[in-house]
């Protein structure tokens, strides 16, 4: 089926168990894969394009600490703390402060209380090096933790690449409430995708629009377009899960919902959802299997 496969690719394209919260080493294993969804060509100013190369280099070095250190290898461990001193020297002040706020994190023992004023931090940087460990935050046992994750990373993925487009985006958004408007903040959103189209953001905007104008195979593209680009975006996730159930997708729903649940544990009402559609499938099956009779 068509709607089908498009709904189960995105679905497949994000991690089936996002990285847990505790642990160094779940930390680190979850950054690497993080995707800057707001990206543009590299003649644009983004803030920490020009100190990516760095920030790798600072991650290898500490895995190459990690591994030399498990190998009780002093000398390699040694060389490889030096390198990482360096290279955080070589930090702006706005990822030296990331650097410092991702290692409190990573070495546990906070506090709730603590712990949740470090991921605020971490959202207020607008630095998309922090997603995966914001991530990996919304599994953490105490909610206010988590809490403070969900609203980060939503402001993360709100955050325009330019201030033209932040103007678009608040346009649409304002648009959106209004029905008679829709057709209006389609053509922004498109306008949007135009300018921007490495802006995941962008195109769960556009999905939404499509949506609610019942579009639901275009927004189902959209949907997965956005999930490519942040395998992060739980709200796409479950947009797409919506969508797929629009048109009767309920195995590409059910995957879908699984997939928003699986980022972001604390989108609770969707488990019902996924009860409800799994029952509804299995009377489907018994359904077929009652009208094809015994087989002899």
């Amino acid at each position: 089926m068509a709607l089908q496969a498009a709904c189960a690719p995105a679905a497949r394209s994000l991690p089936t168990r996002p990285p847990s919260a505790g642990g160094r080493a779940a930390w680190r294993a979850c950054r690497p894969a993080v995707r800057r969804c707001a990206a543009l060509p590299a003649q644009a100013s983004l803030s920490g394009h020009s100190s990516l190369g760095v920030w790798q280099r600072i991650e290898l070095a500490r895995r190459k600490l990690e591994v030399a250190v498990r190998e009780e290898n002093y000398a390699v461990a040694a060389e490889a703390k030096k390198e990482i001193q360096l290279l955080m020297e070589r930090l702006p002040a706005n990822q030296l402060l990331l650097a410092t706020l991702l290692e409190r994190l990573e070495r546990g023992g906070l506090a709730e209380e603590e712990a949740t004023a470090v991921v605020r931090q971490l959202g207020e940087l607008g630095e998309w090096e922090a997603v995966p460990a914001l991530a990996a935050a919304l599994h953490s046992e105490g909610d206010g933790v988590a809490a403070a994750a969900e609203e980060a990373l939503w402001n993360l993925f709100l955050r325009c690449p330019t201030p033209e487009l932040d103007q678009m985006m608040q346009q649409g958004v304002a648009l959106m409430r209004v029905p008679e408007q829709w057709d209006q903040a389609l053509q922004l959103f498109d306008r949007m995708v135009a300018l921007a189209p490495t802006f995941a953001e962008a195109y769960n905007k556009r999905a939404t629009v499509l949506f609610l104008l019942q579009r639901f195979e275009e927004a189902i593209a959209d949907c997965r377009i956005a999930m490519q680009m942040n395998p992060y975006h739980f709200k796409a996730a479950a947009g797409m899960g919506l969508c797929c159930a629009a048109v009767e997708d309920i195995e590409g729903s059910i995957a879908a919902y699984q997939t928003a649940v699986a980022i972001n544990p604390r989108l609770k009402h969707l488990r019902a959802h996924i009860r409800r559609l799994q029952q509804s499938l299995r009377e489907a099956q018994l359904a077929d299997e009652w009208q094809q009779g015994p087989r002899e």
